[in-house]
């Protein structure tokens, strides 16, 4: 069954109806470049760790979310950057490890 790919709206100024098309719409893949909230179980995927372990990060104030008609969300631009402060410099581990 295909879809119909225009939304008719009403142009105030002219009194008339004009018909827009859109692009489709894919609301199950986190990685479709308008998609950038996910929520906990996609944010959990895209960390690869539990739900849990995102749960108690945002509790922390590591990961930041918001929430969305009482539903919670986060970014992936926050959890990239959570991701990023999480990252060690291998320069640092290794002359650490020399020094020990």
């Amino acid at each position: 069954m295909r879809r119909d790919r225009s939304i008719r709206r009403f142009d105030r100024c002219s009194g008339s109806e004009r018909i827009q098309e859109t692009s489709p719409v894919n609301l199950g893949a986190a990685t479709t470049p308008n998609r950038r909230l996910l929520n906990i179980e996609e944010a959990a995927e895209y960390l690869n760790a539990s739900t849990r372990f995102v749960r108690d990060r945002r509790r922390d104030g590591r990961i930041p979310a918001l929430k969305l008609g009482g539903l919670l969300r986060f970014d992936i631009d926050d959890l990239d950057a959570y991701v990023d402060e999480c990252r060690e410099d291998s320069r640092l581990v290794g002359s650490e490890v020399a020094q020990s």
